[in-house]
């Protein structure tokens, strides 16, 4: 949904996908909240600051800030759902990580990715057909023919 905007924009991207992922934790039990918790998680990797935020994260008054922002998932996915998913509160947690990270100075590497960000896509994109034109040729050269050996 949002791979392009997480590339382009990452910011942008990582508060697209959590508002998606949050809404889905919001619905009734569907049992998709260890995918949400599994996405989630997969967004610090945009953030240049999460680094700095987990760090920030250990010290006594943003543990407790953090403490209280698992309390409030847990209240929630309890009220919503009649129980404690704590796929549902790791999600929160996570959320609650990612926006901090977003809120931290961007570092030097962040200004300087930015340009490679868009060179790395456009060289990915460039890989990927050379890549599957090659596959047939290697299949031959093994002796397999439509999936089994020859």
């Amino acid at each position: 949904m949002n791979r392009p905007l997480l590339v382009l924009s990452p910011r942008a991207g990582v508060v697209a996908g959590l508002l998606f992922h949050t809404s889905i934790n919001l619905l009734p039990l569907n049992y998709a909240a260890g995918f949400s918790l599994m996405c989630v998680a997969r967004y610090g990797l945009f953030l240049p600051a999460t680094p700095d935020a987990l760090a920030e994260a250990f010290a006594a008054g943003p543990a407790a800030a953090y403490a209280a922002v698992a309390a409030v998932a847990a209240a929630a996915c309890a009220q919503l759902h009649g129980g404690i998913d704590s796929h549902f509160v790791g999600c929160g947690l996570l959320a609650a990580l990612c926006l901090r990270a977003m809120a931290l100075p961007a570092p030097l590497a962040e200004v300087c990715a930015r340009g490679g960000r868009v060179a790395l896509a456009v060289g990915l994109a460039t890989l990927a057909r050379p890549l599957t034109a090659r596959a047939p040729r290697r299949c031959e050269r093994a002796g397999v023919v439509d999936g089994a050996r020859a």
